[in-house]
């Protein structure tokens, strides 16, 4: 039988080998992503020169307390109508369609534009109050606003 010329031997990388690929490789993604440190390192700058920094860091340091502090202030009476009043907000905002949306905004901006041309005439305000209270789409828009209303108040009595 004939001896073997070569052997194969598996090399397993020392620490320090495998410490210097992860650097290279580290600094590969650092010079790939040049634009995106320096921006970071300018907010972190901007931060540390206002103070924020700082505060941060201390509000980190003592997050325990300022969690039992936040969780205290959210379980009382106001703060709870509050997150009620926002969800009732949220669910109105829901059901709002995007083409009606734009149809209100484009309606308010010819009405504050025919505003402005009647205070150029210098037209008595309360003559203009009650020919608005003739027209449907005033007494329409002031339904919904109440029904609006009643429904928001509803929700932040319920205890």
């Amino acid at each position: 039988m004939a001896k073997p010329i070569h052997t194969i031997e598996l090399q397993q990388p020392t620490a320090q080998q495998m410490e210097e690929a992860k650097m290279t490789s580290l600094v590969h993604e650092l010079a790939q992503n040049e634009q995106a440190l320096k921006k970071i390192l300018s907010i972190v700058q901007q931060l540390d020169h206002s103070g924020s920094l700082d505060a941060v860091d201390s509000l980190l340091k003592s997050r325990t307390d300022v969690s039992h502090v936040v969780i205290d202030q959210l379980q009382k009476q106001p703060a709870q109508n509050l997150v009620l009043l926002v969800q009732a907000l949220a669910s109105v905002g829901a059901l709002i369609d995007g083409e009606q949306t734009k149809a209100v905004v484009h309606n308010l901006k010819v009405q504050q534009e025919e505003r402005i041309a009647e205070r150029q005439k210098k037209r008595n305000p309360v003559l203009h109050v009650l020919k608005l209270a003739k027209n449907p789409d005033v007494w329409q828009a002031a339904a919904f606003m109440l029904v609006l209303l009643k429904s928001v108040g509803r929700v932040v009595n319920k205890k």
